[in-house]
């Protein structure tokens, strides 16, 4: 997904360099995607509550005038602090985090209800 991002403004900035980027969330071996709306953000953020999610980021740099990318996955685990409804509608209330992975900002009010994150060295 982060290489056809960066295409797609390729076809608009014929001689810019583009970083393309995306992120999954995974939890209990499933992917867990952006959920779109309130309901199914507040059924996401009540089964990572307490847990530790990996998050996944792909990104992509296109040098559109020569062609040549560099591709690369970083991720890294949230650790979820246990979450009451009243924390999760807050939460979603404040962000209104529809559009990310997991229900997850890292930004602004997400860092408050996780108890940390880390960096992993991606598999091989």
């Amino acid at each position: 997904m982060a290489e056809l991002k960066a295409r797609v403004v390729a076809r608009h900035e014929p001689a810019a360099l583009i970083i393309g980027s995306d992120q999954a969330a995974v939890l209990d071996g499933a992917i867990i995607g952006k959920p779109g709306d309130h309901e199914r953000a507040v059924a996401q953020l009540r089964r990572a509550s307490g847990r530790t999610v990996t998050f996944f980021t792909g990104l992509c740099l296109l040098d559109n005038a020569s062609g040549r990318r560099q591709v690369a996955v970083d991720l890294f685990r949230v650790v979820f602090r246990r979450l009451t409804t009243e924390m999760i509608e807050n939460y979603l209330r404040r962000e209104q985090p529809y559009h990310c992975a997991g229900s997850f900002n890292p930004r602004g009010w997400g860092s408050r209800y996780s108890s940390g994150w880390r960096a992993m060295t991606p598999p091989a």
